[in-house]
């Protein structure tokens, strides 16, 4: 860590020196971009300084930032924009902080007209929707050169990057907001720090992280407010944010949304789960604020859960033999039972399954169909099942993964598995 403190003291010289933001009492920071800015609250180290720099004002940051976003191109769930006028009616906000500039720097210098007129659109609505709030524009950090065959070529990339961070720079001026380059410190760090700040590019890992942290909390705290900080005690902090931030990903991005606002929408099931979401964050923002007051609180992993909604008693199945023979089978066929509850109890609402080489059963279960109910504990996982004395039923079973939120489906990849854990692909070995 010793070398980021270092690197970033150094790549800083290069921002323009502002006196601090003024941060109300209570007030919110509303957080919109791509996935730089949605991992940024997920590590939680920026949010952790700017809260320890005003313990007392008990402030709430809640990210709206979504995979894939443009300025001018943002792809919804059907009947998404009601989810977001509540969330918004919720979280009015004191101070608004936009990500954007990569994903549009793909198309080259040919993009670059279209990018200034949707980003003036954008901050135009941005302060509509969002009167009297400070507006910050981060531009994108730079691209990393891995030297890497299959990653995008640094010096071209860079480029091209460099006409989006100077548009940006220019329609924030012409639109009242302030202008954060984060391009110029992250090319610095890169060239300073021996090992790698982005797992494949553009994509910043966690020392790369908490590179940017630093770097954007000293330009919107202010040299002297940030020289106090203890950045040992925001490690810590920043545990019980990143617990926050993804309750807050939890509501914004609700999995299955086709149930609760989609074509198949229950009104009952989104007015029921929905306020238990923002439960858990109100409860996450307690512990976080009691830490900012008490150093001497650590960081209490226990899950955060809340009342059952519903109470489950288990289902009347027919068994296994019973089932068997409700069978009519085809001449010249036969049907073996492989596994089932009775032997597995934990081998619940399987979805899907897949063979792996050596002749091993992979099972995706969801027991918590159509998703974990916020405030319990997941519990989807996916097992392996294994037939080791080869009688054609299945005498083994090993949890690979467990408390895992709608696993929807896996592929076998070189010596591990693809995981569609929502709304990302996890690998795992």
């Amino acid at each position: 860590m010793s070398k980021i403190i270092c690197f970033v003291v150094l790549a800083l010289a290069s921002l323009v020196a502002r006196s601090e933001l003024p941060f109300e009492k209570s007030g919110r920071v509303l957080l919109y971009g791509n996935s730089f800015v949605g991992r940024l609250q997920e590590h939680g180290l920026f949010e952790a300084a700017v809260q320890m720099a005003h313990p007392e004002k008990e402030l709430e940051f809640r990210s709206l930032a979504w995979t894939g976003d443009e300025v001018g191109y943002r792809l919804r769930p059907e009947r998404y924009s009601n989810h977001l006028r509540k969330l918004l009616d919720r979280w009015p906000a004191n101070m608004v902080i936009l990500g954007f500039g990569l994903n549009e720097s793909f198309a080259g210098e040919a993009g670059v007209g279209t990018f200034r007129q949707d980003l003036q659109s954008y901050l135009r609505e941005m302060k509509r929707r969002h009167p009297g709030a400070s507006l910050i524009a981060l531009s994108p950090i730079a691209t990393e050169d891995l030297k890497h065959r299959y990653y995008p070529e640094a010096g071209r990339r860079n480029s091209e990057i460099r006409s989006y961070v100077r548009i940006m720079s220019e329609v924030s001026s012409e639109r009242g907001a302030l202008f954060v380059d984060l391009f110029t410190p992250s090319l610095a760090a890169y060239a300073q720090e021996e090992a790698p700040l982005t797992s494949n590019g553009i994509h910043l890992n966690d020392q790369g992280y908490a590179m940017i942290a630093r770097a954007l909390s000293r330009e919107l705290l202010g040299e002297e407010t940030y020289a106090k900080l203890d950045f040992a005690r925001a490690e810590v902090v920043a545990q019980e944010v990143r617990r926050k931030a993804q309750y807050v990903a939890s509501v914004v991005r609700p999995v299955n949304t086709v149930l609760y606002f989609g074509v198949r929408g229950r009104a009952h099931e989104y007015d029921a789960e929905i306020p238990r979401f923002h439960e858990l964050i109100a409860r996450s923002d307690t512990r976080m604020h009691a830490m900012l007051r008490d150093r001497s609180l650590g960081f209490n992993p226990a899950p955060l859960t809340l009342p059952p909604l519903v109470e489950r008693s288990p289902a009347k199945l027919p068994s296994p033999d019973e089932m068997l023979k409700s069978f009519r089978v085809a001449d010249g066929y036969e049907v073996n039972l492989f596994a089932s509850e009775k032997e597995f109890p934990e081998l619940r609402n399987p979805e899907q399954i897949a063979f792996d080489s050596r002749g091993r059963l992979w099972v995706v279960t969801m027991p918590s169909f159509p998703g974990t109910i916020p405030g319990d504990l997941p519990h989807d996982k996916i097992l392996i099942l294994e037939d080791t004395d080869r009688d054609g039923r299945a005498d083994k079973s090993t949890v690979f993964a467990d408390h895992l939120t709608v696993p929807d489906g896996l592929a076998f990849y070189d010596d591990g598995v693809i995981i569609s854990h929502q709304p990302r692909l996890v690998f795992m070995r």
